[in-house]
């Protein structure tokens, strides 16, 4: 059997109550999942295996990351969602994309989006084939992914997110590297979770992110521009020869280095906490670290694509840079000093401080010595609750 049949009967309930596709992203959603390559054929027994092992470790890999990331969630997100930091989905390749293109929808803001005179509309994007190409080349390349609820869909009792583990994917890679199924399992949800917890701790991440991309889309010059840059980035995820270094203006690319530094700190940070795990609990991280590495090259395509247009080094990964920006600064000011790049936008790296480290420090001790002095004294408090009284 398939996985798209296997998990299709896990996730009955909830395909029921999944409300029928309303945008043309999830339309195109809807089409990836009657063309993409359902993965490989496994018998009944195999595909429970490995959902059972991806739900399982998730929940181990939960209690790794807090203890050893030391991340806590925001008082915000404590508000709206308790201490929950994902909803675990086990999906096959079809069901990633429903989700991912929700997501991406969500983050284009393309069904929020308020026309403007002269200026590109982000729904201009919406079903296009260049949309639905990109999806099912991930479909496919997708381990694992935390999709977050945004600020639009975010209100008390609701879910901060989707964890999602693309099980038939998960296996070919498994077997790939001829790797224990439930160490690898581990390690793909230790990832998945660090994004989780990231995005608790730093409730201003989608906002920040949503701004980014909306000033990027709305920058182009017209509906075509927009289309010529979006069919570009579609070339290159398929590694193909592309002309999107070329589409861009200086205010754009100034927004693709934002998000791009912003991708590798949380990479690179999901990365070191994968390997900061106990070797007790983990005990074939090195050969996982060391084989997985090794596969992915594979993966540099987008990497290469955003090095184009930031200025970050294409010859480097976005992993590869991010690890080490991270485990500089714990070197530095330790884990907890690291956590500081979580606390606002004006703390996040530049892509030049990626690789220089020593001025990202310096430049937030500053930031971190101002916001010190403008706290309130002990005494202050005191004066004004009393005079409040």
């Amino acid at each position: 059997m398939q996985f798209k049949e296997f998990v299709k009967e896990l996730a009955a309930p909830l395909v029921r109550s999944r409300p029928q596709p309303q945008t043309s992203w999830e339309k195109s959603a809807r089409l990836v999942g009657t063309i993409v390559n359902p993965g490989p054929g496994v018998s009944k027994l195999k595909a429970e295996e490995v959902v059972s092992a991806l739900r399982e470790q998730a929940a181990v890999a939960e209690k790794h990351v807090r203890a050893t990331s030391r991340l806590q969630p925001s008082a915000r997100h404590l508000d709206l969602h308790t201490d929950h930091l994902a909803d675990v989905l086990v999906v096959d390749r079809p069901g990633w994309a429903h989700y991912a293109a929700k997501s991406m929808a969500d983050l284009f803001g393309v069904d929020e989006a308020e026309p403007l005179e002269g200026v590109p509309d982000p729904s201009d994007l919406n079903g296009t084939v260049e949309t639905t190409a990109v999806l099912t080349f991930l479909a496919q390349k997708t381990l694992g992914q935390f999709a977050p609820n945004l600020e639009s869909t975010r209100e008390r009792g609701s879910s901060p997110g989707q964890l999602l583990l693309v099980a038939p994917n998960v296996l070919v890679f498994q077997r790939a590297m001829a790797v224990d199924l439930k160490q690898f399992a581990l390690w793909v949800s230790l990832h998945e979770y660090t994004h989780a917890l990231q995005f608790a701790a730093a409730d201003w991440l989608p906002g920040y992110m949503r701004e980014r991309l909306e000033t990027v889309v709305r920058s182009f010059d017209s509906e075509s521009s927009l289309l010529e840059w979006a069919r570009a980035l579609a070339e290159s995820l398929r590694g193909r020869d592309s002309v999107i270094d070329r589409l861009l203006n200086d205010q754009q690319r100034e927004e693709i280095a934002r998000i791009t530094a912003l991708m590798t700190v949380l990479e690179g940070h999901a990365e070191v906490i994968m390997d900061l795990v106990p070797a007790s609990v983990l005990p074939a991280r090195r050969m996982l670290r060391r084989k997985f590495d090794a596969r992915r090259k594979e993966s540099k395509r987008l990497v290469a694509t955003l090095g184009r247009v930031s200025g970050l080094d294409q010859k480097s990964t976005q992993y590869r840079v991010g690890a080490h920006f991270v485990r500089e600064a714990q070197k530095r000011v330790g884990i907890e000093g690291f956590n500081r790049v979580f606390t606002a936008p004006e703390f996040l790296p530049t892509v030049a401080e990626l690789e220089q480290v020593a001025l990202w420090v310096e430049r937030t001790d500053v930031l971190l010595d101002a916001s010190k002095a403008a706290e309130p004294t002990p005494d202050e408090s005191t004066e004004t609750g009393d005079n409040a009284a």
